[in-house]
This record gives structure tokens, sequence and C-alpha cells, in this order.
């Protein structure tokens, strides 16, 4: 299981282009490793976390009118919580003869 970032995925305005490129590279080789060991029975995932709490310790991200367009993106119209980006990697985890094997998206 990699934990890598919506930013991987979309790439974003308010990251710096390396943290956008460097989540995507988990992504790609989470799918490259998903394929090369499907044979084997060996489950590879990732979960790409969408806008966090820890966030707001970013001088952009803690803007009032930069997270408000940001959330604004977020079907659920709030950030996620810590628990709740913790528990999908358990569960994917835990799972036993689970058919899942990609990149998974908390938005």
């Amino acid at each position: 299981m990699n934990i890598s970032s919506i930013s991987g995925v979309t790439g974003q305005s308010f990251v710096h282009m390396g943290y956008n490129a460097a989540k995507g590279a988990v992504r790609m080789a989470t799918k490259a490793a998903a394929v090369q060991f499907a044979p084997d029975g060996i489950r590879v995932n990732s979960v790409h976390p969408g806008l966090m709490p820890a966030m707001r310790t970013s001088k952009m991200t803690a803007d009032p009118k930069v997270r408000e367009k940001m959330l604004s993106n977020i079907p659920i119209g709030r950030v996620g919580r810590v628990e709740e980006g913790a528990l999908m990697p358990i569960y994917f985890s835990r799972v036993t003869n689970h058919p899942i094997s990609q990149a998974l998206k908390c938005r």
C-alpha cells in the first residue's frame, strides 16, 4: 500500500510542481507494481488523499479565499479527516481475496 496525494492525479497550483511530480511517480510506480505482481496474487494499491486538516500549515491553504475555492471542488464540501484517510489502507490491507489493485482517490 502506497500513500500518495490527489496532487499526483490532477496536479495542484497551490503546491510545488516537484510535489505534484513526486506524487504522480508514486501513482505510476503503484500501477506498474500492480500489473507486475498481479500474476503472483500480490495486490498493490495506493491511496490519494485530497485536502486534509494538516494542510492548514501552508500559507496558501491558510488563506480563507483559497480554502473556500478548494472546498468548492470537494463533493462533500469539507476537508477529509485524518482518521478517514487512515482507514482506507487499513481496510484494503486486511481484506483477503479482494480483487482491487488500483489507485484509490479520497476526496
